[in-house]
């Protein structure tokens, strides 16, 4: 789950068992890229309008 804005930005509650990266200091977008077995994705904060910046990125495998 990805919730990247909408609203305000607030402070978080308690964190959920399964988290693995927390962020409430910008909006941004999540890039995720599916391949055969694999995937990557990484979190795209927006700074100000035109100034992004990855925070958080990994990949993995899958079945």
């Amino acid at each position: 789950m990805v919730g990247t804005g909408g609203a305000g930005l607030d402070r978080f509650g308690t964190t959920a068992a399964n988290s693995e990266f927390r962020y409430n200091r910008a909006y941004g977008v999540l890039r995720l890229v599916l391949n055969d077995g694999t995937y990557q994705w990484e979190f795209i904060a927006m700074l100000f309008p035109g100034r992004m910046r990855v925070v958080d990125s990994g990949s993995g495998s899958c079945h």
